[in-house]
Parts: C-alpha cells; structure tokens; sequence
C-alpha cells in the first residue's frame, strides 16, 4: 500500500522537474532523465543548486524542498522503518536459526540419503489420519520407513516452532491484550461496585427509619396515657364491684336480723 502511494508521487515529481528544469537542465531533458536524475537525488541527498536555480527560483526552490521534505526524509525513511520492522519480526520468530555449515551439512546428507528420505506429502497425510493428540512414539510408529535421523530433524523443527510461536509474539499485539485485560478489570470493579451500591440502597429502604427523639417523647407520653386511662376505666370498675358486693352483704344481713326477729 505505501508503494503504491510512494511510486506515483516520485513519477509525478520526475515530470513536474522535467516541466521546470528540462529547457537548461540536461538531467532534465527527458522523462527518463528526470526520473533517473531524482532516484540520484533521493538516494545522495545531492543536487546543483545554482544550476536549478539559474531561472524561475521560487518555483525551483519549491521543487526542491518540497522533493527533499516528502520523498527523501519522509518516504525513503518510511521504507527504511517498514524494512528493519519485517526483519525484527522475521528474526523474533526465528530464534533458532541453524548456521549455514549445518544446513550445508544437512543437505549433503539428505542428498547422500535421498532414497530413505521420506517425502513432506506422506507426513502430512499420515498425521491427518492421527488423532489430534499424539506422543512421538505412535508418531515414529506411524512413519516407520522415516529414518532416525529424519525423524529426529522433525521434532527439533517441530519444537523449534512452538517455541517460536509462544516466545515470538508481536509486542503490539501483547500491549492490546494488557490494556483489554486492565480495561475488563476496570469495568468488572466498577460492576462490583454499583452492585454494592445498590444492595445497600435496598437494605437502607427496607430498614426501618430512624426516628427523631421528640416524636419519641410524644409515643411514650400518649402511651403513657392510654395506660392512665385504661387503668381508671379498670379501678372504677373494681370499685363497682366493690360497692355492688358491700351493698348484698348489707342486704343479706339485713334480711337475716328481720327474719331472726319474726321468728322470736
């Protein structure tokens, strides 16, 4: 995608300095000298300025700066950063990387062994008929026309690429996961606590409220009198009572003198 950006622009200014310079410039005389001539100026950051600018300097000067400012510290660093960052990566997942007597060495003896060496189709169609989880022994039993040698070449390159997958992760894609991670354990905490929130909000409503100490004194003092009441209305009664039993206690005695008199 940045090619396809780059390429364009650097055409275009190639043209526009063969408008400008081609009637006395030489290097811009043509389209092909022009393009020619800027791919030196990008790459040696190198370029006459008195015979640019012996006419039209302002619109000479603008091509110049604007070509050394976009395309020559701006694009050509773009490149520069893309490159190294694809040789970061490849490097990263290559952590062991065998050195080149050993490749040579290996492929001598895969030559000298050529007619042992079991093909990459035959290892892939046995392990798709293993299960997806298998031991380097039913692998070995599987593959038992593979020679050692082979088969243990498989499982260093077999472990080298785990390894290189597990340790050789892009740093970019580890910073997303810990700010995803530390964004859910915010969300979760913040979750937690409007759920506490809420609980004790319930709890406060289903409380009984406090009441003031006044409106206290006042139930007490209307109890207190419905007591007073209540225990007047029960003496006054007693006192009935009272007063109904005097009264047929007199009666009978008065009923027991009179008859205790007719009979004398």
């Amino acid at each position: 995608h940045f090619f396809l950006f780059l390429m364009p622009t650097f055409v275009a200014y190639g043209i526009a300095g063969m408008c400008i310079f081609g009637k006395h410039v030489d290097e811009f005389s043509s389209i092909h000298r022009a393009i020619g001539t800027c791919f030196k100026i990008a790459i040696e950051s190198e370029f006459d300025w008195v015979k640019l600018t012996s006419e039209f300097t302002f619109t000479a000067a603008s091509w110049v700066w604007t070509y050394v400012l976009l395309i020559v510290l701006i694009m050509l660093n773009m490149v520069l950063a893309i490159i190294m960052d694809v040789y970061t990566e490849v490097r990263s997942e290559n952590t062991q990387v065998e050195p080149i007597w050993g490749s040579i060495a290996f492929a001598m003896k895969r030559l000298w062994s050529r007619r042992q060496w079991v093909p990459t189709e035959v290892v892939l169609e046995c392990l798709e008929e293993m299960p997806e989880v298998f031991t380097t022994t039913e692998l070995q039993m599987a593959l038992l026309e593979m020679p050692d040698w082979q088969f243990e070449w498989l499982k260093t390159a077999a472990r080298a690429k785990v390894q290189s997958l597990s340790a050789g992760q892009d740093e970019q894609f580890r910073m997303q996961m810990l700010a995803a991670m530390i964004v859910s354990s915010d969300m979760s905490q913040k979750s937690l606590l409007r759920m506490l929130q809420h609980r004790e909000k319930t709890e406060e409503e289903e409380r009984p409220k406090a009441r003031p100490d006044e409106v206290c004194y006042e139930d007490i003092v209307q109890s207190m009198a419905v007591q007073n009441h209540w225990m007047m209305n029960v003496q006054e009664q007693l006192d009935q009572i009272r007063m109904i039993q005097r009264g047929a206690t007199i009666s009978s005695a008065a009923a027991a003198a009179a008859s205790k008199l007719a009979s004398s």
